[in-house]
């Protein structure tokens, strides 16, 4: 663990390089069940996020294509990390306090990754909210899509 705040900033500055770099499942799936899009008017950035299975208990894999800056692609892999082991109704739960920063508050269970480094831009970059933002909301309105039941 980082024994400074410059040192601890570094660490998540570097985790969100990562991620921006390599991000996880980037591209449209070759299966499509849902998707939600979500755009930013002041930048530009757009992100469409896709569910590759819609059942009332799975959602699949999360997906994401973007025109987006890096940190907007690294909340967006950051997501997918956090969600993928969560059902639909948790996942739209934590989408839906995610996609409205301004008012979360810290997560009572132990805090992980993906929290410390919003944490970070919040800090660091307060104006930069909205890129770490557009993921979830368009993830939000991916999983507000009614699942097949057939």
């Amino acid at each position: 663990m980082p024994n400074s705040e410059a040192e601890t900033d570094a660490v998540y500055a570097r985790l969100l390089q990562e991620h921006a770099r390599q991000p996880l499942h980037r591209g449209r799936p070759a299966t499509v069940a849902a998707e939600g899009h979500g755009t930013n008017p002041m930048c530009g950035d757009e992100i469409t996020v896709f569910l590759t299975e819609r059942a009332p208990d799975s959602f699949g894999e999360i997906w994401f294509q973007a025109q987006a800056c890096a940190l907007c692609q690294a909340s967006a892999s950051l997501m997918i990390r956090q969600t993928s082991p969560l059902d639909p109704a948790a996942a739209l739960v934590l989408a839906n306090e995610m996609a409205h920063l301004e008012r979360m508050t810290p997560p009572d269970q132990s805090v992980d990754d993906a929290w410390r480094c919003i944490q970070h831009v919040l800090k660091t970059a307060p104006r930069r909210r909205r890129c770490v933002e557009l993921p979830w909301i368009a993830l939000e309105n991916a999983l507000r899509i009614p699942p097949n039941l057939d």
